[in-house]
């Protein structure tokens, strides 16, 4: 049954286009497969029904991009429809693994994309497809990967050197807990945030000051419990945006198993970058601890899950599904407890 929901929701969404109101992002797709993993298989239509009306149409399709022009597309804000139909006809005439391994390592440099929706839409459909490999699947791929290449940004920064004599080398969670604050208006979008971050002083040392474990996927999933434990304490500034710093992470860990061995450092490395940016573009200045009760008892994961799906935002349910999946309770109670406080339960994206 959980199949069939997802397959058709997939299908539901797929005539819709990947961004809603200039550049809100469809988060459908995503949240179906969240909510069938939460035990919520039969509400995703009628979640489906209460989201799609504000979704706009699949744009008009298109010839697709020419193999030797993706470069020079990345990031291009009038391709979509040329990507997405490169995209449909890569997953046609190849294995899904191996466009995987030809476009992960294209795209990983702009995880950044749209608030990192590219690359976690993508991991999403990448878990998917290792479940069931089937033509719907396929073709969210499709979707998940043009939708990444037509948005693809770098983070800040990212290439600017840092010198190793003074360079300090921080344990994940300090290297979050050192990431600076951007003194900007609270109502700024993330562009002009991220501009601002890249002339910080203070961000590419920061940026760089991070520990390398030895093992990617372990330092994958070590980015997202440090970035959960910490979303309580900024998610009074801009808790939608938040999610993103435990969600983008936790979509590279979903696809990471997928992928070739030699391309896990450059994904543990984007894991951070984008979980790092995140946060240090909407970090309050002062992090605040969430009011909540000393003997609170920590939520068994079915309460989670339960709590999730009830409340019915698409950001409260994924990131219940990256808190659970993190397997740090924990870390996962007041992160989800406080995600259901801060943002609205209507299903504003």
């Amino acid at each position: 049954m959980r199949d069939g929901v997802l397959d058709e929701a997939y299908e539901r969404m797929h005539q819709t286009g990947p961004e809603y109101r200039g550049w809100l992002s469809n988060h459908g797709p995503m949240v179906a497969d969240a909510l069938v993993r939460l035990g919520g298989e039969g509400t995703v239509h009628r979640w489906l029904d209460g989201y799609v009306d504000r979704l706009e149409d699949l744009p008009p399709t298109a010839r697709p991009l020419a193999a030797t022009d993706w470069r020079q597309a990345l990031g291009d804000q009038r391709r979509p429809p040329e990507w997405l139909a490169l995209m449909r006809r890569e997953v046609a005439e190849r294995p899904w693994q191996e466009v995987l391994a030809t476009w992960w390592p294209r795209l990983l440099p702009g995880v950044i994309a749209n608030a990192t929706h590219g690359v976690i839409r993508t991991g999403h459909a990448v878990r998917a497809l290792r479940e069931v490999d089937n033509h719907v699947r396929r073709g969210e791929l499709a979707h998940a990967l043009a939708y990444w290449a037509s948005r693809w940004q770098p983070v800040p920064g990212r290439a600017r050197q840092v010198s190793g004599s003074g360079r300090q080398v921080l344990p994940i969670g300090a290297a979050m807990d050192a990431l600076p604050f951007l003194p900007i208006d609270p109502d700024a979008g993330i562009r002009p945030r991220l501009t601002q971050l890249a002339g910080t002083t203070a961000w590419p040392p920061a940026l760089h000051s991070v520990e390398r474990e030895a093992d990617p996927a372990r330092f994958v999933a070590q980015v997202a419990v440090e970035a959960l434990r910490r979303f309580p304490l900024h998610a009074r500034g801009d808790a939608v945006m938040l999610v993103h710093s435990v969600t983008a992470p936790a979509a590279i860990a979903l696809a990471m198993p997928s992928l070739d061995k030699a391309e896990h450092a450059s994904s543990a490395q984007a894991a951070w970058g984008a979980a790092a940016t995140i946060i240090a573009a909407y970090r309050l200045p002062v992090p605040v601890e969430p009011p909540r009760q000393p003997d609170s008892p920590q939520r068994h994961p079915a309460d989670l899950q339960r709590l999730a799906v009830e409340h019915g935002d698409a950001h409260v349910i994924k990131l219940a599904g990256a808190a659970i999946r993190a397997g740090d309770q924990v870390a996962a109670t007041p992160a989800i407890e406080e995600a259901a406080k801060c943002i609205a339960s209507d299903g504003k994206p």
